[in-house]
């Protein structure tokens, strides 16, 4: 899929106040911080960004300049999808997504060898736009903090959380009878983020 602009995932830094420390993609320069008092990197357009919720990552799709895409790309706290969404990972490119899906508290182990790369886009874009629509339910909340990881089941929520998870996941129309107590959030996710994925989603101005 040939595809108008590179995605990275990256750390989010800012937050304290909207209009002097917005929230934003590390690394990149926003409309909001447009005087360059923050970011490093200059987008060809203003870059489009799917926050993961209120957890400290975020997905950007942007045009960069070699240079710019270099510096960005090898930044420690970076993961830099390929252009050619249409190739496929071998069993490198699986452990390394995985590992990175991971370390950010996204579930990897669905991502298999022989997987095509857009295949790998449109389940990420979905847990961000889950987490994003579960922040809409429960305010602004990490999920992933105090001890929760994405092995914590729902049981060991309070039931506030496990209430708007649901609520979240049900106000895309996706089913959620398979979630219990029991159920990990890791399962969790595994049940709802495929049902996301099979649905159109938007990342910029394009339409996956």
């Amino acid at each position: 899929m040939a595809f108008p602009f590179r995605i990275y995932v990256v750390k989010t830094v800012g937050g304290t106040n909207p209009r002097t420390d917005p929230r934003r993609a590390k690394y990149f320069r926003t409309a909001l911080d447009g005087t360059g008092l923050i970011g490093v990197v200059d987008a060809a357009t203003v870059p489009a960004v799917i926050y993961y919720g209120q957890e400290p990552w975020a997905a950007v799709g942007a045009r960069l300049s070699p240079a710019d895409d270099a510096l960005v790309a090898g930044q420690s706290d970076c993961f830099a999808l390929p252009y050619d969404l249409e190739s496929t990972l071998d069993a490198a490119a699986v452990a390394t997504v995985q590992q990175k899906l991971e370390a950010i508290n996204m579930p990897g182990g669905w991502v298999t060898v022989g997987m095509r790369w857009i295949d790998v886009v449109k389940p990420i874009c979905a847990f961000c736009t889950y987490l994003q629509r579960f922040t809409g339910y429960q305010g602004p909340f990490v999920l992933f903090a105090g001890g929760v990881t994405l092995d914590t089941t729902f049981a060991q929520l309070s039931a506030t959380v496990r209430t708007n998870l649901t609520l979240a996941a049900q106000s895309f129309g996706l089913q959620t009878s398979g979630v219990t107590g029991s159920t990990t959030i890791r399962q969790a996710m595994g049940i709802v983020a495929p049902q996301l994925a099979a649905q159109p989603v938007t990342f910029g101005d394009v339409v996956l």
